[in-house]
């Protein structure tokens, strides 16, 4: 590929990144954070009174937006259970920053488990943390990354 001007090929690269930033980065990501959801959501706990639908360890469930600046956001997008009300159902905060926060941090599930078990439920359960911290730490990312950009024809070093 020829370009003209050095603006054409910053143009190209930006292009092909944001791209690799939407599809195989952004999957990368979804990836960590279904499966830290698993270990330190779905982990915590076996609820007695009611079935997990386990849309946190699903990545179907999230969604991502690249950015101008070359940056890419990932976030849940998990709705509430409609056969299981919460208190929060209608403020806005959404099932996964209820789950993060946990209870009492602007949040309140509306439930209780039996009195025999501790109240685990409520406690905050950051998986995303967790995720951000493997995916920073193993430069899975950076791979996923230069990976796409070479599948793309265009060589990393």
């Amino acid at each position: 590929m020829v370009f003209s001007s050095i603006g054409d090929l910053e143009s190209y690269l930006k292009s092909e990144i944001k791209d690799c930033l939407e599809y195989e980065v952004a999957e990368e990501v979804k990836s960590a954070m279904a499966m830290w959801a698993e270990v330190d959501v779905y982990g915590a706990y076996n609820p007695k009174s009611y079935s997990r639908r386990g849309t946190l360890s699903n990545k179907l469930f999230y969604d991502s937006q690249s950015s101008g600046d070359m940056s890419i956001t990932v976030k849940p997008s998990i709705p509430f259970n409609p056969y299981r009300a919460t208190a929060d159902e209608n403020t806005g905060m959404g099932l996964e920053k209820l789950v993060y926060y946990g209870q009492g941090a602007g949040g309140n599930y509306g439930w209780k488990e039996p009195s025999d078990r501790p109240a685990t439920y409520k406690q905050p359960r950051p998986w995303i943390d967790d995720a951000r911290a493997e995916l920073e730490g193993s430069g899975s990312v950076k791979s996923a990354l230069a990976m796409a950009l070479e599948s793309r024809g265009i060589p990393v070093q």
